[in-house]
C-alpha cells in the first residue's frame, strides 16, 4: 500500500528508506549479538548453538549470514583461545 502511495507520504518513505533492513543484515546483527556475549562471558559455542540463541535456523540462513557466520566464529574462537591460555 505505501509502495503505491510512496510520492504522497514522502516522510514516511524517507524513514522507511533509512531504517528498514534486509534479512541478511538482521540476521547478521542477531548472530553478532550472541558472538559478542559469548566473547565477553568467555564461552566457546558450538555453530548450533550459536544459531539457536540468535533464534536462526540453517534452514533459512542466507548465504551472507552463513560466510559471516563462518568467519566470525573462527575469530571468535581463536580469541576465547588465547584469553583462556
Amino acid at each position: 500500500m505505501i509502495e503505491k502511495n510512496q510520492d504522497k507520504l514522502p516522510l514516511v518513505s524517507a524513514f522507511l528508506d533509512r531504517y528498514s533492513e534486509d534479512v541478511s543484515n538482521y540476521q547478521i546483527r542477531r548472530l553478532s549479538q550472541v558472538l559478542i556475549d559469548s566473547i565477553l562471558n568467555n564461552h566457546i559455542l558450538q555453530r548450533w548453538e550459536i544459531l539457536r540463541l540468535a533464534k536462526l535456523s540453517d534452514e533459512r540462513i542466507t548465504p551472507e549470514s552463513s560466510r559471516f557466520l563462518e568467519h566470525a566464529y573462527s575469530i571468535t574462537n581463536m580469541r576465547i583461545n588465547k584469553v583462556s591460555i
